[in-house]
């Protein structure tokens, strides 16, 4: 038994010793090894990634299998640290040599190049440390923010930022570049969007499903937040309905509907007939309120307004501002070319027009309105015993709304004379105080209406017509008739473009206007118009020292001693209106009614009458008004009247770097009320509303 024994205890050391060896081979072969726990320093650290409602900030998690890069600044050596699902906090490196950060300076980070498709994970974040101790918690400051939202539709969702005053930075980086949008299509439920921001600097964020824009607004975004942009539910955006007539499909035109209201902007949207029924669809866009539908010409792909100053080219028809038809009335029939009704999928009814009550108004009553009355003449109406001074400022008005106003371009209408009235024409100046009828014959169909200032009780029919006071309408031109274009008239252009010998006019088709043709005039270059027969006795020139923009008029003066100049060098045809003496300096091919006079700022601040005129300042190239008051909606309209005017139908922001992109025709702008240095580009149709005192901007 004690031989047993002693055997045992023989073998028990042997495997002792054994077993020391073992371990003693284990501990020579032992790998280096460093580690330390890290956590995003914005604010307090969560267990998982959520929006921190008290401190509005986001907070990370860890979820094992992320890596963190630790670079010693002196030896230029990159370590990677990466964590497990075990303990995700904690970040181990083994590589050699990893022990000797310990008390060197180090810069600890996490760069992810797929930034934004990346969820919860999509994270950047770093920090430097003098003297780094493991110990310690490695506390990293984030410096991405994250968009959060929830879709449960099948559509794509895109979402795009554009800085304002950095419209190159590009916030989104996916695919190892940088993008300003980011698209999601086939995610469902919550969503994580990361984004870098740009220093606290304003942006434009809006995000989509399928192309339709949903919102559209400004924020200002800072590293470490989190933006919540709500749940997103395509199967609530309402639809809208497109019907065009034949006149609309001619021509491979395309559809699209501008939407706008007065607080979210603007959004363009293609209209598509998907089942080929002839009629064009689109979902609203969240919170637009009203639309224009547009038909688009095919040249062009994409929407006209998104293309600076080719409008023209872009739209070939619109319809008027239309309140968004409510289901099931959703659906617009055009009926005209500009005009249309809404109704439902079955059609619509012919809505009733309602007769116009006509009213003067004018600065005599505080551009009120004083209704007219009937007279036993069809089309005639009279507001009688109205008490006028000199200077008072009149026009004729649909007591309903200002879209339909008469008015002309005497300056000085004269006691018991009748004037030719025309659509949204200037307005009417009185020469003379007096107590007064004023009749108005509408004729409707034909070129103008008249407007009668009789004295009171005097006989409308015994007036005779006030025509030449040398500020006329400048569209007053005869109808075709028997004239014939391209015959000799009595009119000459003379000038620098011809060496001042007289250069004879041509007959048009309107018997009161001449044209000379393809005039070539370089920039300050001068000319008037005169009758070769009677040499200077009939000539005509400007009655300022202006230089005439191209597609611009002026009213020349007989015998004006300042000769009429261009502001840019070109090519142009210069009409001559003999009967108005409107000097037409067109681009060559361009219509002669596409000119306008002047542009003014029309909106509260004068009760959308009386411009705040833009003047031509050469040196900016744009059209300025210093100093000028502004009262929230506003617009720019061309010779005071609404055939030709511009706005955004949004908000316009003071001192934007950029400026505010117009449309024509556009909505209202909306801007706070107060008095600002404005400056308005008519080729780009860009305006800048700016603080008073301020540069011009770089055009």
């Amino acid at each position: 038994m004690k031989k047993f024994w002693n055997l045992m205890l023989v073998a028990l050391v042997v495997m002792g010793a054994a077993a020391c060896t073992e371990n003693n081979e284990s501990v020579d072969t032992k790998v280096e090894g460093l580690s330390f726990y890290a956590e995003i320093s914005n604010d307090a650290t969560r267990t998982d990634l959520q929006y921190d409602e008290a401190h509005k900030v986001w907070n990370t998690v860890w979820e094992g299998n992320e890596t963190i890069e630790v670079f010693e600044v002196a030896s230029n050596i990159l370590y990677y640290f990466t964590n497990s699902k075990e303990e995700p906090n904690k970040f181990t490196c083994t590589d050699a040599g990893v022990t000797s950060l310990v008390g060197k300076s180090v810069r600890v980070g996490i760069y992810n190049l797929n930034l934004s498709k990346d969820g919860k994970r999509g994270v950047t974040a770093f920090n430097h440390f003098d003297s780094f101790d493991n110990t310690q918690k490695v506390q990293l400051d984030a410096t991405n923010a994250f968009f959060h939202y929830t879709y449960n539709g099948s559509g794509k969702v895109t979402l795009s930022m554009v800085y304002e005053n950095q419209p190159d930075y590009k916030a989104f980086r996916y695919d190892s570049n940088d993008y300003d949008s980011v698209e999601f299509e086939g995610v469902k439920g919550e969503n994580w969007v990361a984004f870098l921001p740009y220093a606290d600097t304003p942006a434009v964020l809006s995000y989509s499903i399928d192309g339709v824009k949903c919102k559209e607004k400004t924020i200002t975004v800072k590293a470490g937040m989190v933006y919540n942009l709500g749940t997103f539910d395509d199967s609530h955006l309402p639809k809208v309905y497109l019907v065009p007539n034949a006149d609309w499909k001619q021509a491979g035109a395309w559809f699209a509907a501008h939407f706008f209201n007065s607080t979210d902007g603007y959004a363009d949207v293609k209209l598509t007939d998907d089942n080929g029924d002839g009629v064009y669809e689109c979902s609203v866009p969240s919170g637009m309120e009203e639309v224009i539908f547009c038909r688009m010409n095919p040249a062009f792909t994409e929407f006209g307004w998104n293309v600076d100053g080719e409008e023209v080219q872009h739209v070939w028809n619109q319809t008027a501002v239309e309140t968004i038809g409510v289901e099931p009335d959703n659906y617009f029939y055009v009926t005209d070319w500009a005009k249309g009704v809404w109704g439902t999928k079955d059609g619509y009814e012919e809505p009733e027009v309602e007769p116009i009550t006509w009213a003067l108004s004018g600065n005599f009553n505080n551009w009120g309105d004083t209704l007219m009355t009937e007279t036993a003449t069809a089309n005639l109406v009279v507001a009688k015993g109205v008490e006028l001074t000199t200077g008072s400022e009149i026009k004729v008005k649909d007591s309903k709304t200002w879209d339909t106003s008469y008015g002309g371009g005497i300056s000085n209408l004269e006691a018991n004379k009748w004037m030719k009235t025309y659509f949204n024409g200037k307005n009417i100046v009185v020469a003379k105080s007096g107590k007064y009828d004023v009749y108005f014959e509408y004729a409707e169909g034909a070129d103008y209406s008249k407007l009668y200032l009789v004295e009171a009780d005097g006989d409308y029919t015994s007036a005779t017509e006030q025509t030449e006071d040398g500020t006329l309408v400048p569209d007053e031109v005869e109808t075709p008739g028997d004239a014939v274009a391209g015959e000799v008239s009595d009119w000459a252009i003379i000038g620098d473009c011809n060496s001042w010998t007289d250069e004879t006019m041509l007959t048009t088709v309107y018997s009161n206007l001449v044209v000379a043709e393809n005039i070539t005039l370089s920039a300050g270059q001068k000319f008037l118009i005169r009758k070769p027969s009677t040499e200077w006795a009939d000539k005509y020139a400007s009655d300022g020292d202006i230089k005439i923009k191209a597609n611009q008029y002026i009213t020349a003066k007989k015998g004006a001693n300042n000769d009429m100049k261009v502001e840019a060098t070109g090519v142009y045809d210069i009409y001559f209106n003999v009967s108005t003496k409107a000097v037409y300096v067109m681009e060559h091919g361009e219509d002669y009614k596409n000119a306008f006079a002047y542009l003014g700022l029309c909106g509260e601040h004068n009760n959308w009458n009386s411009d705040t005129l833009l003047e031509w300042d050469a040196t900016s190239g744009l059209y300025v008004a210093k100093s000028a008051a502004l009262k929230n909606k506003f617009k720019v309209r061309a010779d005071g009247a609404w055939d030709t005017s511009y706005g955004s139908g949004g908000s316009v922001t003071v001192d934007a770097a950029n400026g505010t992109t117009f449309f024509k025709n556009g909505g209202d702008s909306t801007v706070s009320s107060g008095t600002y240095d404005v400056y308005f580009d008519l080729d780009t149709l860009k305006i800048w509303v700016k603080t008073v005192g301020s540069d011009a901007p770089a055009k």
